[in-house]
């Protein structure tokens, strides 16, 4: 009986060059992705005594309300994230920013298609 591993190795040399550029392809994208995770600015965990100083400063550039999280960018590079639980709380920051004009994002916490497809897809395999 032949084994089945023989029948996944590529049988031309031209394939086998083909396989061996996607892998190195694919780790050369794995390592960029690394790479840019570790060097970007680390997140800063603050409160919501903290968010409200930090909105009050002018070196504010943006905030990003994603549910229960608000993400906070500096004019530096720097990010400081706040937990903020109560809608009251929340919309109280959100007005203090867009009284100075610092652009809020509301991020959606619907899934994507993607996540939703794998949903139904996962469990059936």
């Amino acid at each position: 009986m032949p084994s089945p591993i023989a029948r996944l190795l590529p049988r031309s040399p031209k394939l086998s060059i083909t396989v061996a550029l996607g892998l190195i392809l694919l780790l050369a994208a794995a390592s960029l992705i690394t790479f840019y995770q570790r060097h970007r600015a680390p997140v800063r965990t603050i409160n919501y005594t903290e968010l409200h100083a930090v909105g009050e400063s002018s070196s504010v550039v943006s905030l990003s309300v994603d549910g229960e999280t608000l993400t906070v960018t500096s004019a530096d590079g720097s990010v400081a994230q706040a937990i903020v639980t109560s809608e009251a709380a929340q919309q109280e920051i959100v007005g203090e920013f867009s009284k100075k004009n610092i652009p809020v994002e509301f991020h959606s916490l619907k899934p994507s298609a993607l996540v939703t497809a794998m949903n139904w897809i996962v469990p059936g395999m």
